[in-house]
């Protein structure tokens, strides 16, 4: 069973505060609650949201009984994205999103958030609009600040949605099907003599460069092929991989992409054997970034041993502040040198970690150490990267 790590954020709004006023603080005028829905998110918890393939949910506590309902349709570990798009809408503005069902898709799930919802619509391949009440095979749940609608065999064909309000949205269209695309990874060619390989790169991709990708296609999709597309679901350019590289695992693709500077995503698309649109998206949102976390290789530790395992932070862009933050997967590590670093364009600097394995520890027991430098001035340049060590005897 493939098993899905996917983030949902609730963000309840206390009917208490709806219509009323925030006390001033001195030196300051009052001014009122946002009421109903519009009423911003922390910034932290959008971020990783959409970073993830998550959504935030706005709810009142009057919603509280329909959380199983936004439970259940995030947590469908057997479903691939069809359409994942964010972004904010200005006031009065509507946008639309067609979402293409191939013959193959036995269910789909529409979870759509807008936080200042005016309306959130629906239509079949029919072009007949699917009302609030639903339908049989379908369970609609009208939110405040969102609108989810699961549907049983669904029509094949262009389903199209339909949104309108303003502030953040979010729109995640999932299917069940036998057409998945659970794998991308950027990688590059590695490995000891003899046990040459194709193996994903450190954190994410650097920015100023060309990156390999390897894409994992499953099911029965015909011509095959990859897009980029934006953080608003936008299609931004067509990649070219493909089959028989020498380095990859059969029915893998391949190629050497070049990447946009705004964040992205993967999708794949294809057609079914009826000739009908099939598209994948693959979840994880990628930025190309300026600073680089390499880790310096070192395989084995023995037990009772105590471990340097050290890291490598380069800067590729402006002069800039870094913290570096290491921590292992069994809490072993003793401390970091250099936890603050200030480096120039193109500098780098190693840091230094200990891991103390305990006596009586396993042979053959992995163990991570994960590093990852931030800019103290922008949250958004970071990257890092893992060393993996087995305990040996």
């Amino acid at each position: 069973m493939r098993q899905r790590i996917v983030l949902v954020t609730l963000v309840l709004i206390w009917e208490a505060a709806f219509g009323q006023s925030r006390p001033a603080r001195k030196g300051q005028t009052s001014r009122p609650f946002s009421s109903g829905p519009c009423r911003p998110a922390e910034s932290s918890f959008d971020q990783t949201a959409r970073a993830t393939g998550g959504q935030v949910y706005r709810l009142r506590p009057s919603e509280m009984d329909k959380m199983g309902v936004v439970m259940q349709a995030r947590l469908a570990n057997d479903s691939d994205t069809v359409l994942l798009a964010n972004g904010a809408l200005g006031r009065g503005e509507a946008r639309e999103f067609g979402v293409p069902l191939d013959s193959t898709v036995t269910k789909l799930i529409l979870a759509i958030t807008v936080e200042c919802k005016a309306a959130i619509q629906v239509w079949r391949p029919s072009g007949e609009a699917v009302g609030a009440g639903g339908a049989a095979g379908m369970e609609n749940t009208e939110l405040i600040a969102g609108r989810i609608l699961t549907v049983q065999a669904p029509e094949a064909g262009p389903w199209r949605v339909q949104i309108s309000g303003w502030g953040a949205f979010s729109v995640d269209a999932r299917v069940v099907s036998a057409i998945s695309f659970d794998r991308f990874a950027f990688v590059r060619r590695g490995g000891r003599p003899g046990h040459e390989g194709l193996f994903p790169i450190p954190g994410e991709p650097l920015a100023g460069q060309q990156h390999m990708g390897e894409a994992e296609p499953d099911g029965p999709v015909r011509s095959p092929r990859f897009l980029l597309v934006s953080e608003a679901g936008d299609p931004i350019r067509w990649v070219t991989l493909a089959p028989g590289h020498p380095d990859a695992a059969a029915g893998d693709f391949v190629g050497v992409m070049d990447l946009p500077a705004e964040p992205f995503r993967v999708a794949l698309e294809g057609t079914d054997e009826r000739g009908l649109t099939a598209r994948r998206v693959f979840q994880r949102l990628f930025h190309l970034k300026t600073i680089e976390v390499t880790a310096n290789a070192r395989e084995n530790v023995a037990a009772g041993a105590t471990a340097a395992v050290s890291f490598t932070v380069r800067n590729l862009g402006p002069p800039g502040r870094f913290r570096v933050v290491i921590v292992d997967t069994l809490g072993l590590m003793k401390g970091a040198d250099a936890p603050v670093v200030d480096l120039a364009t193109g500098a780098a600097v190693s840091v230094e970690a200990e891991v103390a394995v305990p006596a009586g520890a396993r042979a053959g027991t992995d163990l991570l150490v994960i590093a990852t430098a931030t800019s103290t001035t922008d949250p958004q340049s970071t990257n890092g990267a893992t060393a993996a060590l087995t305990v040996g005897p």
